[in-house]
């Protein structure tokens, strides 16, 4: 497996969504392909400047609702 990844894409093509929903797979331990360690994993986001983190990276990462999950109701587990 790559430890780094390189996405191209055109303007509003959903690269920042792909590649923050691997990493939020990889860092929670729920890739549903079994890619990543389920825990002790490390992250490091590179951006451009600091306002294309503060306006991109971190909401996709951390605002409340960026990610639809749903809790599984036979199991009980979130997916």
């Amino acid at each position: 497996m790559a430890s780094e990844r390189i996405v191209l894409g055109g303007n509003r093509s959903g690269k920042s969504l792909s590649t923050f929903v691997e990493d939020a797979r990889a860092l929670t331990g729920t890739d549903p392909f079994d890619k990543y360690p389920k825990e002790g994993g490390n992250l490091v986001v590179v951006g451009r400047n600091w306002p294309h983190i503060g306006l991109v990276a971190y909401p996709m990462l951390f605002k409340a609702g960026a990610f639809r999950i749903i809790k599984d109701l036979e199991t009980g587990e979130w997916r």
